[in-house]
């Protein structure tokens, strides 16, 4: 019944969610959370989910659907020692599941008055190589008459696995997406007034 990554992990023992925003989350599993994850290393079959640009996790920006997850392993606790970097609070692996696991096509929509999604994919196999392909799309309104708050995505993808002889196994995943986020951000003069709220779109 869960609709997002952070809905699942609230219903793991030790794992605080936060709803931040309409669409935004903060998750940690020892509190001391924000918009970017900073303290917790996540992983995504056990490669790391970092966005360098802002300097941590954005839980909504991943290249994967709900669906295709098989399953979350919550390691809580300062693992800094054995994990690295970003691994002082805990570490949140994502682990998903290979192209050929679920063969057909699925379709899945979801409607509101404030939230429209859906998504579409299929999966197959070409010889050897199982391939899943998917597009989805999203279109969130703001939760006030505000102006902002507000974001659309358009995103599709591709995920190939393959095996070199009998033990060895490749995948290659990639995605393209094209989005529209509203935020408001707070922009300062040196005139009154002082400050001021600002929508953009990014």
């Amino acid at each position: 019944g869960v609709r997002s990554i952070p809905d699942a992990l609230r219903l793991a023992a030790g794992v605080d969610v936060a709803d931040l925003s309409y669409g935004q989350s903060a998750v940690s599993t020892r509190g001391m959370h924000g918009f970017l994850t900073r303290s917790v290393l996540v992983l995504v079959d056990g490669r790391q989910i970092f966005d360098s640009l802002f300097g941590g996790t954005v839980w909504g920006s991943w290249p994967f659907q709900l669906e295709d997850i098989d399953r979350i392993e919550v390691i809580r606790g300062p693992g800094g020692v054995i994990w690295g970097a970003n691994a002082e609070n805990g570490v949140i692996n994502i682990i998903t599941k290979k192209a050929g696991a679920d063969p057909g096509g699925t379709v899945s929509a979801i409607g509101g008055n404030l939230r429209t999604e859906g998504q579409a994919s299929y999966a197959g196999a070409l010889g050897n190589v199982d391939y899943r392909s998917y597009i989805k799309y999203l279109d969130r309104d703001a939760l006030a008459d505000t102006g902002y708050d507000d974001w659309d995505m358009l995103r599709g993808g591709l995920r190939v696995d393959g095996s070199i002889g009998e033990s060895d196994q490749w995948f290659l995943n990639t995605e393209v997406f094209t989005a529209d986020i509203g935020e408001s951000a707070l922009e300062t003069s040196l005139t009154p007034p002082y400050n001021q709220q600002q929508i953009i779109n990014r």
